[in-house]
């Protein structure tokens, strides 16, 4: 038990650090959308769907197998 709280001390330090680094605001522009977001948000976020797509899609093959 006080190694996982551990862990999560120091997973979530590294985190803190990571965002204080990466404060400073992106402009992102898609077609005629015009963004401005923290840097560390859009790196989360684009590591998040990256995530999602990564797990999504083996299981769009295993599906496609089955039938």
């Amino acid at each position: 038990m006080r190694t996982k709280l551990t862990i999560f001390a120091i997973a979530l330090f590294l985190f803190a650090i990571f965002i204080i680094q990466n404060a400073t605001v992106v402009n992102i522009r898609l077609f005629f959308w015009d963004i401005e977001t923290p840097r560390a948000m859009l790196l989360i976020v684009s590591f998040i769907f990256g995530a999602i797509f990564w797990a999504v899609l083996p299981l769009k093959k295993l599906l496609s197998r089955e039938k």
